[in-house]
């Protein structure tokens, strides 16, 4: 297998790792249902997710890389002008997403007592 480079930063899985132009991460409980939603993203053309290419020999999830920086903050008018439309664009693709019945979901932000 060509080299590994480890990927840090993440905060759900253990041992991300980038493969060329794909990242690699193990496959968990969710990981079914991230696949929906990134498939969907494609197939309604969103460009600001990665796609998702299967497993690997190791049955890790395999994704697009997508190459970058993140900016800076406090963010321009500019970047946040940028990614207000990102966010509407994800909105708009995601309108019609419909998850798998079996869909599982791991929150990546822990509830806070008080707050919905």
């Amino acid at each position: 297998m060509a080299d590994e480079e480890v990927l840090t930063g993440g905060n759900v899985a253990d041992r991300v790792v980038r493969i060329g132009t794909t990242v690699r991460k193990p496959a968990l409980a969710q990981t079914a249902g991230v696949e929906a939603v990134l498939t969907h993203l494609a197939d309604r053309g969103f460009e600001g997710a990665p796609r998702t290419l299967g497993r690997d020999q190791q049955g890790r999830h395999v994704l697009e890389y997508i190459p970058g920086t993140l900016a800076a903050t406090p963010f321009s008018v500019d970047e946040l002008r940028r990614l207000g439309r990102l966010i509407r664009r994800l909105h708009d693709a995601m309108e019609s997403f419909r998850p798998p019945a079996d869909a599982a979901w791991h929150p990546v932000v822990p509830a806070v007592a008080g707050v919905r």
